[in-house]
Formats: structure tokens, sequence, C-alpha cells
């Protein structure tokens, strides 16, 4: 009987440890990479928000269009209602400034043209990335204006309203 009682445990043991953690269980892993979004403040000399509806001075009312692969589309402001988001799956919530996009987290070089009352800003990206160990990414982006170095996705556009 302990001859058997031995054999048992030795045989579970053998089969614990051939399922044991190794190396090769990554496959498990969804990566969910932030989508590349190009965000816009636009504000008077003074740093006012000029697409905030209480700003006296806003220019929600001008004519602002975005244009992207040759298709030129007019922005409409809208006043954002509170909403309880029961996903993930939900619209980003208004801060006062324009969000641009989404482009997958993969896409390459791209550019959209915003104009405001008739004034227009190039803004663009350069993106590349290196696969790393397990199914990461390193990303390099670097965005522009006016093929100007942009700091980073926020950008600021100063507009003088004395004109």
């Amino acid at each position: 009987m302990r001859k058997i009682l031995f054999t048992l445990l030795l045989f579970l043991g053998a089969m614990l440890v051939n399922t044991s953690c190794s190396s090769d269980d990554d496959d498990d892993i969804i990566w969910d990479f932030y989508p590349i979004t190009l965000n816009v403040e636009v504000v008077d000399e003074s740093g006012n928000n000029l697409l905030d509806p209480s700003c006296a001075e806003n220019i929600l009312s001008r004519p602002i269009t975005l244009t992207h692969d040759g298709e030129t589309t007019p922005i409409e402001m809208y006043e954002q209602k509170e909403a309880t988001p029961n996903s993930r799956a939900y619209l980003a919530r208004w801060y006062g400034a324009y969000i641009i996009g989404e482009w997958d987290a993969f896409s390459k070089d791209d550019s959209v043209k915003l104009n405001i009352d008739g004034k227009e800003y190039e803004l663009s990206f350069t993106n590349s990335y290196k696969a790393q160990k397990h199914g990461a990414y390193d990303f390099d982006r670097k965005y522009y204006i006016d093929d100007q170095a942009n700091e980073n996705r926020n950008y600021k556009i100063v507009l003088n309203l004395q004109h």
C-alpha cells in the first residue's frame, strides 16, 4: 500500500512540475494601446479659452473646419452633458479643448489642417515604434504645428482678436 501511495504522490508531483509557469505563457495577454489624438486649445493673447461658451469673446460662432485626406468637415462645438458611463467605451469629456483623432496607435505619419476664421494651421505627427519583449512596444512620437516642433500632442493656438 505504501508503494502505491508513494508512486501516486510521485506521479502527482511530476504533474505539478509539468504545469508550472513558463516563459511561453504570454499568449493570453491582451495589449490595449493608447490611440493617437491631437488636443487643440484656442486662446486669446490674455490666455482666455476661446472654445469656452462662457468666454465673452469665444469663437464658437465663427467658421472652423478640419481637412484630412482632402476632405473638409465643418467643426461644430456643442455643450457636453454630464454622463455616467457604464463601460470603458464612452466619449472623452469636454475640457475646453478640441480633440482631433483617434488614429490607431500604429499609424504612421499624418497631418490635418485646422482652419479657424480663415487662418489655417497644419497639425501633424510622426510615429515610429519598436517591438519589445513579451508583446510590448516602444513608441516614438513627435508632434508639429506648421512644421515647427510641438512639445507633445497638446497644441495651443493663440489668436489675435484685434483684426
